[in-house]
């Protein structure tokens, strides 16, 4: 199980990069973006610390976060059944959702670019 949602939710954040990366000019630009982009994503995802003892409005911000679902997703994979922010199936179906998002936009962007 821990396998496959790695596999989700690495094409979706490949895809955010190549996203930015179309639209960059250069690339100390696109390094700097991505420092912005992932590590919020990162330390908002509940990966470090449980989000169950943070601030109200770091736990709504973090529903936005498609990494804060495969973390609980992995989690409930590898301490056999830990209860869920949502229930799994709809968190795996956020995480797909999100990498079709992601290739969705990349196809798109790449494909306006000459």
């Amino acid at each position: 199980m821990l396998i496959p949602i790695m596999v989700v939710i690495a094409i979706g954040l490949v895809c955010v990069g190549l996203l930015i990366a179309s639209l960059m000019n250069s690339m100390e630009g696109f390094n700097f973006i991505m420092s912005l982009v992932i590590m919020p994503m990162f330390f908002t995802s509940g990966a470090l610390f449980p989000l169950t003892s943070a601030p109200e409005w770091l736990r709504i911000l973090s529903y936005f976060n498609p990494l804060t679902y495969s973390v609980d997703v992995m989690r409930w994979a590898t301490l056999s059944g830990m209860a869920t922010v949502l229930p799994v199936y709809a968190e795996i179906l956020i995480l797909m959702g999100f990498a079709a998002a992601m290739i969705a936009a990349c196809a798109y962007t790449f494909s306006i670019k000459k």
